[in-house]
């Protein structure tokens, strides 16, 4: 609060009050700034030897979460991402033909769009 110019009363400071409230809404404060500021293109780029990792590395985990926070929905971030998570790996045409004797002709599409 001012008064003739002069600070009187400090503003109500939210940021301290959550920090104060729970030590998980303090640390939001400070992971969503650095989050914000993380480059999550390389989550488009292929990882060899993923299927044998032990662990996620942080640096993925972090881009994931920068990801999430600019689109704000995680099955757009599946759709940026692409590739394993949207199941590319699939041969469409394949299962089709597997599926052509025990599904009726008219709710099988005649092609697949495989991009």
């Amino acid at each position: 609060v001012v008064s003739d110019g002069v600070v009187v009363e400090a503003a109500y400071d939210a940021a301290s009050a959550l920090s104060a409230a729970d030590v998980e809404y303090g640390r939001l404060l400070t992971e969503i700034p650095r989050l914000m500021a993380v480059d999550f293109s390389p989550l488009r780029d292929g990882r060899p030897g993923y299927a044998t990792q032990e662990e996620i590395p942080q640096e993925r985990i972090d881009m994931f979460g920068a990801a999430f926070l600019h689109y704000g929905d995680l099955g757009l971030v599946a759709r940026y991402v692409g590739g394993e998570y949207l199941g590319d790996w699939r041969d469409g045409e394949a299962i089709l033909s597997a599926l052509d004797p025990i599904l009726d002709a008219d709710i099988v599409p005649s092609s697949v769009d495989s991009s």
